[in-house]
């Protein structure tokens, strides 16, 4: 019987995929290592005995997928509430990272205080398709221009075709330092964070076994946590 029950569960590991997109610095389909939350969710998945081997996708295809169940896990995920019919979010997030304003000197100032969307109404932005910041945009009735990638959001920023836009540190930092240096002094950030977010690792809510996975995972990731903590 627990050779049977055993069989039944490698099973339904064996058939689990995961997709994810490129999100710099974090995510990186070029880099040897994919990047800080590829190596955390691979040395977890190392510890659970599943089979780490992610797919990488544009983010609104990833989405997608994990929506239909065509993928079960995916990784490095803001929580909102529209995602929820589709994603089971784990409750450990994978990191928390600040959220940062860019801005350019020429159109805008630095607020000297915690930046709030009603204050750019005015003002225009760009976003990578899929990006969590395209939903928060149609919601606040701002206007803003859809990339390709991170590079092209400040390269707008850079030559005044849009006023402000929103990154972690960590992304900002990598992308500006592939452009001219003379054409981003007219880049700043606010002082303060627009805010501190967590990003999350997620199974389709479509998949039987979502809650399952999640719990195993969610276990795993804190005792990852604790061992590096030591």
């Amino acid at each position: 019987m627990l050779v049977f029950i055993l069989t039944i569960l490698s099973s339904i590991y064996a058939q689990t995929t995961i997709v994810t997109g490129e999100y710099l610095p974090f995510i990186n389909p070029k880099a040897q290592d994919l990047g800080p939350h590829s190596l955390i969710v691979k040395e977890v998945f190392q510890d659970l005995k599943w089979k780490f081997e992610p797919k990488f996708f544009p983010w609104k295809r990833v989405q997608k997928m994990i929506q239909n169940n065509e993928a079960t896990f995916s990784y490095s995920w803001f929580k909102n509430k529209e995602r929820e019919n589709d994603f089971v979010y784990s409750s450990e997030p994978i990191e928390e990272i600040p959220i940062y304003i860019y801005f350019n000197k020429l159109k805008l100032t630095d607020l000297n205080r915690k930046p709030d969307l009603g204050d750019f109404k005015n003002y225009r932005s760009s976003v990578i398709a899929g990006y969590w910041q395209e939903e928060v945009f149609k919601k606040e009735g701002i206007k803003y221009i859809v990339t390709p990638t991170l590079e092209s959001n400040f390269a707008l920023l850079a030559d005044g075709r849009v006023d402000f836009v929103i990154s972690s540190k960590l992304s900002a930092d990598e992308a500006l330092l592939k452009m001219d240096k003379n054409k981003i002094d007219v880049i700043s950030r606010m002082s303060i964070p627009y805010k501190i977010d967590q990003l999350f690792f997620v199974a389709s809510r479509k998949n039987a076994n979502a809650k399952k996975f999640i719990d195993e995972w969610d276990n795993a990731l804190r005792k990852y946590k604790k061992l590096k903590i030591l």
